[in-house]
């Protein structure tokens, strides 16, 4: 993760809640399971802060999901009315 640790970071100071809180687009939050507890919690927080954000924690490693499992929440995310 190195590469894009330094992008990650001036990112995450730059993003305010108030920011977060303008944000009108349909907004699809994911975790793994398997993730450090400050990872899953700030997923979490910033889809509270998103007005349109739906939040799910898929089943996984730290940061891994399989493909089938992250394909199927993107495909019912995109279908589904929350989504659109």
């Amino acid at each position: 993760i190195a590469p894009t640790f330094v992008y990650d970071c001036r990112i995450s100071d730059a993003i305010t809640p108030a920011h977060l809180a303008t944000v009108a687009t349909p907004t699809l939050v994911l975790d793994s399971a398997g993730s450090t507890d400050d990872l899953t919690g700030s997923a979490a927080s910033v889809a509270r802060m998103l007005p349109r954000a739906v939040h799910r924690s898929l089943p996984g490693q730290w940061h891994t999901v399989d493909d089938e499992t992250l394909a199927a929440a993107l495909m019912e995310f995109f279908t589904d009315d929350a989504g659109a």
